[in-house]
């Protein structure tokens, strides 16, 4: 981590009175350069720190801020003021801009397809890393990053290995281990476009506002589209996700998709990690973790931006669509409603939801196919009978 602190002076005396100030903590220096603008009498002065931790960081600012009480700082990477006739901008910024997290269990072949759409990234390699969180694989996952690594050496592929089973013990592996300001979660079975992370790069720089991001969900059926599938019955497997062509507010009582999102790391120090007691264990689809997480953001008015450009392609391999399968999704996603319920004292305004969504459930049965509305049944029922299961 590097702090870069650019002051411009406008004139050599106030140059010499801010210089004889100590307004500049040359102990902590690296190096310096000196920028003449031959338009203007300008010089610039560029000094760099290296840091180890965010309390150094805190202090080099606190050391700028303390000599003059008219600063304001306008966000948590550049903070401007003006003091007599000195111009200064002080920039604190990362050499890693975006950690891009991969939780992954069991599936090192689709892994790979993964894997080979983040090499095409077309943001400068070292402005963001790709941290990909075993989580406990009995597969040859371990030697299948190693050798994409070695393959692709340009890139920042770090491997981490997290024995506690579970999607939110890994993604909460991968934050804990993450160097970059923004932080940004795929899954093992997508693919993404080759300008996914300058796009979220460029979001959270030009909407200061912004302290979550989701993109594009496409979903993809290497086997062909189910023909029972409604886009009811759709959102549980794949969650498709377009709400337009122009970046806007995340749409009200919508969230990004688990695959498809990013916050700032500010996020995570001002509200915590993922709940544990939620999300998927190996083969139990519990969910619910993303869903939390966001209803604590929003509790804080932290502000959540769709993102148009950042397209995610939602690979649904053909046992995602088996009877078992849809029906154990439909089950562990009404014990995860019930979960929240319970965690926030919510349980009487849960089941009366679930009344009101049978009785719209039996209406859409009149409007879509025997096939679709037989799977719309099914889902409803199972819904139902995990919320009731405890």
């Amino acid at each position: 981590m590097f702090v870069v602190i650019c002051v411009q002076f406008i004139s050599k005396h106030t140059e010499t009175r801010i210089r004889r100030k100590r307004l500049i903590p040359t102990t902590l220096q690296l190096f310096s350069r000196q920028k003449t603008d031959y338009q203007s009498t300008y010089r610039t002065y560029i000094y760099m720190y290296k840091c180890k931790t965010f309390s150094q960081i805190h202090n080099i600012l606190a050391h700028f801020i303390s000599t003059n009480p008219k600063i304001r700082i306008t966000n948590g990477l550049q903070t401007t003021f003006h003091l007599h006739y000195v111009r200064k901008k002080y920039y604190l910024c990362r050499m890693i801009r975006l950690s891009l997290i991969i939780a992954t269990y069991n599936r090192a072949e689709q892994l790979l397809v993964t894997l080979r759409s983040v090499a095409l990234q077309q943001a400068a390699p070292k402005s963001w890393e790709c941290i990909v969180v075993d989580n406990n694989s009995r597969d040859n996952t371990a030697e299948a990053v190693a050798t994409f690594a070695a393959q692709n050496k340009q890139l920042n592929i770090r491997y981490v290995f997290e024995t506690q089973q579970g999607l939110s013990h890994a993604r909460n592996a991968g934050i804990r281990r993450a160097e970059g300001d923004i932080i940004a979660f795929i899954d093992d079975d997508e693919r993404i476009v080759p300008d996914f992370i300058t796009v979220y790069i460029d979001l959270f720089d030009n909407r200061h506002d912004a302290m979550a991001a989701g993109g594009k969900i496409i979903a993809e059926y290497p086997t062909g589209r189910p023909h029972w599938i409604s886009s009811y019955t759709e959102r549980p497997i794949a969650n498709p996700m377009d709400f337009g062509d122009k970046v806007r507010p995340f749409p009200k009582h919508r969230i990004p998709g688990g695959g498809n999102m990013a916050m700032r790391r500010s996020v995570f120090e001002t509200i915590g990690l993922f709940d544990t007691t939620l999300g998927r264990t190996g083969k139990r689809l519990i969910g619910g973790e993303e869903s939390d997480l966001f209803e604590r953001m929003e509790a804080q008015n932290m502000a959540c931006y769709y993102v148009p450009r950042a397209v995610m392609y939602h690979i649904i391999p053909a046992e995602k669509l088996t009877d078992d399968y849809f029906t154990r999704l439909a089950y562990n996603t009404g014990i995860s409603q019930r979960t929240r319920a319970e965690i926030h004292g919510r349980l009487l305004a849960l089941y009366v939801r679930e009344a009101i969504k049978w009785c719209a459930t039996l209406l859409l049965c009149l409007v879509h196919r025997p096939a679709q509305s037989q799977k719309l049944l099914t889902m409803r029922r199972e819904i139902t009978r995990g919320i009731l299961s405890k």
